[in-house]
């Protein structure tokens, strides 16, 4: 019968670290089993009925997505505030105003945020980039203008400089309709604070992916699948002639013993560098775009098959 195997390296080639198995890493392997059945044409069994006293794998992997997305969240939430912290301490507050709950222990940061209810040890999590000692090192080097955002309202205060506001008392037929809109309580007695959920976050992304990709399309007059290969391959020749250029200056700057020349190299590889950045991510859109061209046919297949096949049913 036709089945598969998973090879796993006992101990990590990147950091070194052994394989520790447990029921969710399985549930991910049971997972990627099946979608690699799906993708070669292979039968799945959709809803496994489990045995009393059997493990209910798919509990588990729901629970390794949700605690991914919620690792996803909690480093962009992390390096955000690192841009935008004056000082650790800052950095600390930042994060509490975002909605973590911040923990130091034997001189270690834990962060956790609700709905979950375990704590994320960053360091272990996201690497030594992520030790206190390290994190202060990067506010000093890093920056991002400090702008408001909406985990970062404070309630109290937006409803007391709403007070002291100075208006203009209202009169006759639209008076008496602002009095029984108060009297109806269509007007909210107290603004609750916003904390939009790592779920809503990640869609939040999804969409503005979507958008950069419609922008795309639309700015370069892509309408069909052979225009946007040729566009991502144009891309391509014109990152592949940047970089060749960029390690050509690089060279020379090595070489270069006059610092006005040097200065003048430096200064073009730097331009250079800021040209490469949105060309390599109009590649990764057209790659997002590719993929989902793609499931979207697959999808429109699927509904006209089905279609077809309630139409046969009424026929007969």
């Amino acid at each position: 019968h036709i089945h598969n195997h998973f090879v796993i390296n006992s101990v990590s080639f990147k950091d070194g670290k052994k394989y520790h198995d447990c029921n969710e890493t399985y549930a991910l392997l049971r997972h990627t089993s099946d979608s690699l059945c799906q993708e070669y044409g292979l039968s799945v069994v959709d809803k496994k009925t489990m045995k009393k006293g059997k493990v209910n794998y798919d509990n588990y992997y729901k629970g390794y997505v949700k605690r991914n997305n919620y690792h996803t969240m909690a480093q962009k939430d992390i390096d955000r505030a690192i841009a935008m912290a004056y000082s650790y301490k800052d950095f600390e507050n930042i994060l509490i105003k975002m909605g973590y709950l911040v923990n130091v222990r034997y001189g270690k940061l834990s962060i956790r945020r609700e709905p979950f209810k375990k704590n994320i040890r960053i360091e272990r999590a996201f690497g030594n980039n992520y030790s206190i000692e390290n994190i202060s090192k990067r506010i000093e080097t890093e920056f991002a203008p400090r702008v408001p955002f909406i985990e970062a309202l404070n309630p109290n205060k937006a409803i007391k400089s709403y007070k002291k506001a100075k208006h203009e008392k209202a009169h006759g037929i639209y008076g008496l309709y602002k009095y029984y809109c108060y009297v109806l309580k269509v007007y909210p007695r107290y603004h609750p604070k916003k904390i939009l959920s790592p779920a809503l976050r990640l869609e939040v992304e999804r969409m503005n992916e979507i958008s950069k990709q419609t922008r795309l399309l639309v700015s370069n007059k892509i309408e069909t699948h052979e225009q946007l290969l040729l566009y991502r391959e144009n891309v391509k020749t014109e990152i592949q002639e940047l970089s060749s250029k960029r390690e050509y200056l690089w060279r020379k700057f090595k070489r270069t013993q006059n610092e006005d020349e040097k200065k003048s190299i430096r200064y073009e590889i730097d331009n250079i560098t800021k040209m490469l950045a949105p060309k390599r991510e109009e590649v990764a859109l057209c790659d997002g775009i590719e993929k989902r061209a793609n499931t979207v046919q697959e999808n429109i297949k699927e509904f006209e098959e089905e279609k077809g096949k309630e139409r046969l049913k009424n026929e007969f």
